[in-house]
């Protein structure tokens, strides 16, 4: 990763508000709809304030801030050009 998809990264990840985000999206009360067979996406992020892990389970549907953590795995994947190792 290149300093600047970093520095993007850190930007990106500060205007969601991450810290806001839950720890897990995997099930249970969260989910107000659940399907088999999906992806799952993990987000970890270390700066000076501490660190922070998101899993997202992608059959998790229907949970509070849903649409703003789509949009902050999609920014982060174009970002750090995660595409090229995952297709």
């Amino acid at each position: 990763m290149t300093a600047d998809a970093y520095r993007l990264a850190l930007h990106l990840t500060s205007e969601a508000r991450i810290e806001e985000f839950r720890d897990n999206y995997e099930g249970g009360a969260d989910c107000a709809t659940w399907t088999t067979d999906q992806q799952t996406v993990v987000i970890g992020l270390r700066n000076s304030s501490g660190t922070k892990t998101i899993t997202h389970y992608l059959g998790c549907e229907g949970f509070s801030r849903q649409e703003d953590l789509l949009q902050l795995e999609s920014a982060l994947e174009r970002a750090m050009n995660i595409g090229k190792f995952t297709r």
